[in-house]
C-alpha cells in the first residue's frame, strides 16, 4: 500500500531543514506516517503529519545561518520593535485597535461560515439523505413546502428499489408526564428506519429496540424529567387531548453537536401517531417530513418517472390543492436554503454566509490598509535611523526584517486581543443576531491551526510587506541630506482611501435606511388592539368549561370566548376550492363574541349573534376582493362542503409579522365542534394578575397538566426583536468601517502633513491664515469625500431598498432625511478624528521647522 503524507508539510520540511539532516527527519516522519495510517487510518495520520514536522522545527536543524545568529538577531529585533511600540505609542495603539478588532471580527464571521458550512457533518450517509418536498402554486408563484404525503413513505419503499431506507416524521403537542413532573412538549412521531438514516448517538439503549410502546429521549429531556436517575426501564405518560398513553424509556441520545440542523428530544414510534388518528391513511393526509436514505447511484429517469405518478394520485385526491411536482432534495441542499415553507430543518442561505464571510475578509483588508498607511507616515520619524544602519553596514534585507518582526510583533498582540475580543464580545453579540447560537469552536483541530496560521501570515504579509520592502530601500545619502521623499504622488493611497469611503457611505446609508423602515415597520397597525387579549390552549372539553366559568367570575375580565384555533397564535390555512380562481383562506371556528372580543373593525353587516347557525359566517375585506363581490351580506357560497352567509365583514388584519406573510382572506364561523381555545379580554393594566388567576385555577381544574397561556400583544415581539438585532448588526458593521476608515484617513494625513510641514511653514511666515492652510492641507481630503459619497449614497441606497423589499412585505418609501443623516454623520466623525493633526499644523511655530535651514 502506497502512504502519500500531505504536500505542505512535506515542503515545509524541505524548505527549512539542514539538507545533511533532511534525509533522516524525513525518513522518520514517512515512517511515522506509514504506520499510524495502518493503525487509525489516513485522516488521523495526516493531521500528525503536520504535528511531526512542525516538531522537528527547532534550531539544530535549521539550514546554516538560521541558527544561533539568527535567534540573536530576532530577539535583537524584537527589543527594537517593543522600545518602537513604547515610543510610537499612539500610533502603534491606533494599529493594534484596528487590527484587534478586524481579526475579532475575522474570527466571528469565519465561525458562522465554518458552523453553516459543515451542518450536519454527525451523520455519515449525509449526501445520500433526500427529504421530499412538494411543489405547489400560490398566488402564481411556486412555493417549496416541507410537508409530504404519509402515502408516499410505504410506495417508496414498495417502488424505488434505490430507497435503502424512509421514514416519516409528524409532530404532536402533550403533556408529558414523570412523578410530580409534568410539561407541555412537542413529540416526534418517527418510523424506526429513523434511527438508521441519521447517526445520533445513543449513550444508553439499544436503537435496534425502537418498538411502539417505547419512548426514546435527548439527554436533556433526560436530566429534566429524572435528573442523575437512569431513566431507562422507566415509564413516562403522555397525555394527547383526552388520550393518556404510557411508554417505556427505551433509549437516550447523547450530545448533539451545535451544528445539526434538527434533533431529536422525545420520539415515539410512528405506529402511536396512527393509533391516535384513528383513520386510515390516504393521500390527504400528510406528515410533517419525509425523509429518503439512497444508494449512492440512482436512477434518476425511473426516480422522475416514479414521483411524476405519485403527483398523479394525490392531485386526484387533492383537486384543490394540487402540486405541480415533488423534489428529492439532498439535505446538504436543504440545510443551505431558508426558503422551504413550514420546514423542520434549519437552514441559511448560501449567499448570506458567504456575504458574512467577505464582510470579515473587507475588515480585515481595510485594517491591513490603514496599518500600511500609517507604518509609512511613521518611517518619517524613522529616516535617520535607517540612514546610520545603513552607513554602518546594514543590508536592505536586514533593515526589511526588522521592520517585517516589528509588523508580526503588532499582528501578534492584536491576534491575541483578537481572539479575547471575539470570545467575550463580538461572538456573543453576533449570537443575539443569529437565529442559531454558534459556539467557539471550530469544525476540527486541523482546520483551527490553519485558519489562524493563515490568518497570522495573511495579516503580517499583507500588513507589512510594503512598507518593509519600501523603506529599506531608502539610500542613506539622501537620507542625510534631506532629498528622500516619501510617497511620491500617493495615487495607490488615495484610491484605497476613497474605496473604504465609499464602502462607509454603503454602510452608513443603508444602516439609516433599513433602521427607517424597521421604525415605519413598528408603527404599522395590525389593523386591531392586540393589548389586553390573553389566549389558553385547551384541548380537554370538561377542563374548558370549568376554566371559562372560573374566567366568568373575575371580575377584571370584561369579555370571553371561545375558538378552534386562535388568530396569531394557531391559524389554520386552508385550500378553499372555488373553480375560476382556487386561493389561500384562514378559516377559524368561533364562538359568537370572538370577532367582536379581538376588536375587529365591523366594515358592514353585523357580528355573529347567540343563535346564529354554523351555515352564518363574518368574512374579511381580502375574501371580498377575491370573491369579487360588490355588496358582501347575504352572499351565500360552498365552503368545506356546506352552504354558508355572509352576514358581516370586517377589515383586514395582520395575523402574522409583516416579513412572514401578507395579510390572507379570512372566514369566521360558528363552531360546532369542540373548541380548544378559551379566549378573554381585560384591561391591559390588569392583565397580568388575570393571567396568573388562570394559573391558580388551573392548578385547581387540571393540577396533572402545564399552565400554558398567550399574551396577544407578544405574537410579534420575537419578530420586533429579531428587527432590532438586525438593525444593531448594522449599526455595528457601520462603526467598524468608519472607524477603519478613519483611522486610514488619519495614517494618510498625518503623512501628507509631515511630508509638506515646511510649505506650511514658509506660507505662515509670508502670511497665510490658518483658514488658508486647512483648506490647503484637506483639499484633496474633500475631494475624495465628495467622490465617495457621490458613489456610495446612490449604491447603498439601492442595495438597502432591494434588501428592505426582500425582508419586509411592507416599506417606507425613501425619504431625504437619511442621505442628509448619514452625510452629517461621517463628516463629523471625519472632522473628529483628524482634528488633533489639523490643529497641530495651524499651532506649529515656523521658526522650529525652519531653523535648521
Amino acid at each position: 500500500m502506497k502512504f502519500q503524507p500531505p504536500k505542505w508539510p512535506d515542503r515545509f520540511l524541505k524548505w527549512y531543514c539542514h539538507p545533511e539532516l533532511f534525509e533522516f527527519i524525513q525518513g522518520d516522519v514517512y515512517e511515522l506516517y506509514a504506520e499510524r495510517t495502518r493503525d487509525k487510518g489516513r485522516t488521523y495520520a495526516n493531521r500528525a503529519f503536520y504535528w511531526d514536522v512542525l516538531r522537528f522545527f527547532r534550531p539544530s536543524n535549521l539550514r546554516q545561518g538560521s541558527s544561533l545568529t539568527q535567534t540573536i538577531m530576532i530577539k535583537n529585533y524584537l527589543k527594537v520593535g517593543f522600545r518602537n511600540l513604547r515610543k510610537n505609542w499612539t500610533n502603534s495603539l491606533i494599529n493594534i485597535s484596528g487590527l484587534t478588532l478586524s481579526v475579532g471580527c475575522a474570527i466571528t464571521t469565519f465561525l458562522f461560515a465554518d458552523f453553516f458550512f459543515h451542518l450536519n457533518s454527525i451523520h455519515e450517509n449525509l449526501d445520500n439523505i433526500y427529504q421530499v418536498v412538494s411543489h405547489v402554486e400560490e398566488n402564481q408563484k411556486e412555493v417549496r413546502y416541507g410537508p409530504s404525503p404519509l402515502m408516499l413513505s410505504e410506495r417508496i419503499r414498495q417502488d424505488i428499489p434505490d430507497a435503502r431506507e424512509v421514514t416519516r416524521v409528524q409532530y404532536l403537542t402533550g403533556n408529558v408526564k414523570y412523578g410530580a413532573n409534568v410539561f407541555r412538549e412537542r413529540i416526534q412521531f418517527v418510523d424506526p428506519s429513523f434511527l438508521e438514516i441519521f447517526d445520533f448517538p445513543i449513550e444508553a439503549g439499544v436503537k435496534q429496540q425502537f418498538e411502539a410502546g417505547d419512548i426514546f429521549i435527548s439527554h436533556d429531556m433526560a436530566t429534566k424529567y429524572f435528573g442523575y436517575d437512569n431513566p431507562i426501564g422507566q415509564r413516562m405518560d403522555v397525555k394527547f387531548g383526552e388520550e393518556r398513553l404510557s411508554f417505556n424509556v427505551g433509549g437516550v441520545f447523547g450530545s448533539v453537536p451545535a451544528n445539526t440542523t434538527f434533533k431529536p428530544r422525545l420520539l415515539l414510534n410512528f405506529d402511536t401517531y396512527l393509533q391516535l388518528a384513528k383513520a386510515n391513511i390516504n393521500w390527504v393526509d400528510e406528515a410533517k417530513a419525509t425523509f429518503v436514505l439512497m444508494n449512492e447511484q440512482v436512477n434518476q429517469s425511473m426516480l422522475s418517472a416514479q414521483f411524476e405518478s405519485y403527483k398523479k394520485e394525490y392531485n386526484e385526491a387533492n383537486a384543490n390543492k394540487p402540486v405541480q411536482w415533488f423534489e428529492l432534495m439532498s439535505f446538504p441542499e436543504l440545510s443551505n436554503r431558508n426558503d422551504i415553507q413550514d420546514s423542520i430543518v434549519f437552514g441559511n442561505s448560501t449567499t448570506g454566509t458567504v456575504s458574512i464571510a467577505i464582510t470579515g475578509l473587507l475588515l480585515i483588508l481595510f485594517a491591513c490598509l490603514n496599518y500600511i498607511n500609517i507604518s509609512i507616515s511613521t518611517a518619517t520619524t524613522r529616516l535617520k535611523e535607517i540612514g546610520v544602519r545603513k552607513v554602518m553596514g546594514g543590508s536592505r534585507s536586514g533593515i526589511a526584517q526588522q521592520f517585517l518582526t516589528e509588523n508580526f510583533l503588532i499582528c501578534s498582540i492584536a491576534m491575541v486581543f483578537g481572539v479575547v475580543a471575539c470570545y467575550f464580545l463580538l461572538l456573543p453579540g453576533f449570537n443575539q443576531l443569529s437565529p442559531v447560537p454558534i459556539p467557539f469552536a471550530f469544525s476540527s483541530l486541523s482546520t483551527a491551526v490553519i485558519y489562524f496560521l493563515s490568518l497570522f501570515l495573511i495579516l503580517g504579509i499583507l500588513s507589512g510587506a510594503y512598507p518593509a520592502f519600501y523603506i529599506s530601500k531608502f539610500q542613506s545619502l539622501k537620507i542625510f541630506k534631506g532629498d528622500q521623499q516619501l510617497g511620491g504622488k500617493k495615487y495607490l493611497s488615495r484610491i484605497l482611501l476613497t474605496c473604504q469611503f465609499i464602502l462607509v457611505f454603503v454602510t452608513i446609508l443603508g444602516c439609516l435606511v433599513f433602521t427607517d423602515n424597521a421604525r415605519f415597520i413598528k408603527e404599522v397597525s395590525w389593523g386591531y388592539e392586540p393589548e389586553g387579549i390573553l389566549s389558553m390552549p385547551i384541548a380537554d372539553q370538561s377542563q374548558l368549561e370549568l376554566m371559562e366559568a372560573a374566567a366568568g367570575r373575575h371580575p377584571d375580565i370584561q369579555a370571553l370566548s371561545t375558538s378552534r384555533g386562535h388568530m396569531g397564535v394557531q391559524n389554520n390555512l386552508i385550500s378553499f376550492d372555488r373553480v375560476e380562481n382556487p386561493f389561500k383562506v384562514l378559516s377559524f371556528e368561533v364562538a359568537p363574541g370572538y370577532t367582536e372580543l379581538m376588536g375587529l373593525p365591523l366594515m358592514s353587516g353585523r357580528y355573529f349573534r347567540n343563535q346564529d347557525q354554523q351555515e352564518a359566517v363574518v368574512v374579511n375585506q381580502l375574501f371580498v376582493k377575491e370573491m369579487d363581490w360588490s355588496n358582501p351580506v347575504g352572499e351565500v357560497f360552498d365552503f368545506q362542503g356546506s352552504s354558508r352567509t355572509v352576514v358581516g365583514v370586517v377589515a383586514d388584519v395582520y395575523h402574522v409579522f409583516f416579513d412572514d406573510d401578507i395579510q390572507r382572506p379570512m372566514v369566521f364561523s360558528v363552531s360546532e365542534e369542540a373548541p380548544n381555545f378559551l379566549v378573554v379580554k381585560a384591561n391591559p393594566a390588569k392583565l397580568v394578575g388575570v393571567n396568573q388567576y388562570l394559573r391558580e385555577q388551573w392548578s385547581t381544574v387540571a393540577p396533572y397538566d402545564p399552565f400554558v397561556s398567550y399574551f396577544q400583544a407578544d405574537s410579534f415581539n420575537r419578530k420586533y426583536d429579531n428587527v432590532d438585532a438586525n438593525i444593531w448588526f448594522m449599526v455595528v458593521l457601520s462603526v467598524m468601517t468608519i472607524f477603519l476608515t478613519c483611522m486610514g484617513l488619519y495614517g494618510l494625513l498625518a503623512f501628507t502633513l509631515q511630508n509638506r510641514i515646511k510649505e506650511y511653514s514658509i506660507r505662515k511666515v509670508l502670511g497665510a491664515s490658518a483658514k488658508h492652510i486647512i483648506l490647503l492641507a484637506n483639499r484633496e481630503f474633500i475631494w475624495i469625500i465628495a467622490i465617495s459619497f457621490g458613489i456610495g449614497a446612490p449604491l447603498g441606497i439601492w442595495i438597502m431598498q432591494d434588501f428592505v423589499a426582500s425582508f419586509f412585505t411592507i416599506s417606507k418609501p425613501l425619504g431625504v432625511m437619511p442621505i442628509v443623516l448619514g452625510l452629517l454623520i461621517t463628516i463629523s466623525t471625519i472632522v473628529l478624528s483628524v482634528f488633533g493633526q489639523i490643529r497641530k499644523v495651524t499651532k506649529v511655530n515656523p521658526v522650529d521647522i525652519l531653523k535648521g535651514e
